[in-house]
């Protein structure tokens, strides 16, 4: 057996990523449990890298040349549709959205009474959860009955409503806790941090720290029967300037990778 192109180490690489985002600032305090986006394939950090030459006489020979590009960008899927990572793909700060309002379904109460429609009064078995400003979705009678609306007012244990519900609801009807995400905004997306921990066949751990990102492109949503859906990250690798966070252990590189 040729012993041309052997193995000299196990260090190879196939494997999953947990990929966790965050404000810049948070950077080496990122955690799976508070700041991971859940399940992700396809984790790919690329470095896209070149140079000007430097060419003499007829035939331009290159006698020198210079770096003039450096450029890292990572790509990822994101499988799982919490608001925040929703909002990440919109290229909102997703880590302002805190833990109890990932899913809308965390804080549920039941109609008390029959609801008529429409009506701007909503009564609850208990508010507590909710406050004014709150969005909230109401279940009818059927799982395609979901009503949106925003709390104007609140007294003991009934919502005033500032749209209405326009249809009637049943006692025990859930209303929910939401949270309403914007397509399309039109405001300046923020930088985040990222950090995607791995490890090599052999067992090498390796974690990158990414100190200034943003999610360029990400944002699908398509109700499909045949396929499960993701959110295709593409997200953008920018180098620090001095006001940045983190800019004296970055002032020369764009991320670092670390082995173990």
């Amino acid at each position: 057996m040729s012993d041309f192109g052997s193995a000299v180490s196990k260090t190879f690489m196939l494997g999953e990523a947990t990929v966790m985002l965050g404000a810049q600032a948070d950077l080496y305090l990122l955690t799976p449990n508070i700041n991971g986006v859940g399940l992700v394939k396809n984790f790919s950090l690329k470095g896209d890298v070149g140079f000007v030459d430097l060419t003499q006489g007829v035939q331009n020979q290159i006698i020198d040349s210079t770096k003039n590009k450096s450029q890292l960008n990572s790509t990822f899927e994101v499988y799982e549709y919490t608001a925040k990572n929703i909002a990440y793909a919109l290229g909102i700060d997703g880590s302002s959205i805190v833990t109890s309002t990932l899913v809308a379904t965390t804080t549920a109460s039941a109609v008390t009474g029959t609801v008529a429609s429409p009506d701007m009064s909503l009564p609850l078995t208990s508010a507590t959860e909710f406050g004014v400003g709150n969005w909230i979705l109401a279940q009818g009678a059927t799982a395609d009955q979901i009503y949106v609306d925003k709390i104007a007012s609140i007294a003991t244990n009934v919502l005033t409503l500032t749209y209405g519900i326009p249809d009637s609801l049943a006692s025990g009807a859930l209303v929910r806790l939401a949270t309403n995400i914007d397509l399309a905004s039109t405001v300046d997306q923020p930088y985040l941090s990222m950090a995607a921990v791995g490890k090599l066949r052999d067992g090498t751990l390796v974690r990158v720290n990414v100190p200034k990102i943003r999610i360029t492109k990400g944002f699908t949503m398509a109700f499909d029967t045949k396929n499960y859906g993701n959110l295709p990250f593409e997200a953008t690798v920018y180098n620090l300037v001095q006001s940045d966070p983190n800019y004296a252990n970055f002032r020369t590189r764009a991320a670092e990778l670390v082995m173990a």
